[in-house]
């Protein structure tokens, strides 16, 4: 079955949304999309909230506080299909410094 929602936490959200969409195409296809990211930013938050929900309406934002420094930043992809669940852990930051080395 076809890809309904997907979760992405990514503690270091650096990704812009259209590069993001580029690198990973089949995420486009997602009902929903839920982000966990680390923007404290309040305005910065709403600005990537809005930026993604372009590329995917139903788009839902979460940024919970993190301290700024010894903090373990999670990676990971939950994709929900019809039939299956897939979770991705990854430890490279959604840059393309670190995805293309």
């Amino acid at each position: 079955g076809g890809l309904q929602e997907a979760w992405v936490c990514t503690m270091d959200m650096y990704a812009e949304p259209a590069r993001f969409f580029e690198v990973f195409p089949g995420l486009l296809a997602a009902g929903r999309l839920v982000l966990v990211h680390g923007y404290e930013d309040r305005d910065r938050e709403k600005a990537i909230s809005a930026a993604f929900r372009e590329f995917v309406p139903d788009t839902t934002c979460f940024c919970p506080y993190t301290p700024p420094y010894g903090t373990h930043h999670s990676k990971a992809f939950v994709l929900f299909y019809e039939d299956k669940v897939r979770v991705i852990i990854h430890t490279a930051n959604l840059i393309d410094e670190d995805l293309f080395k």
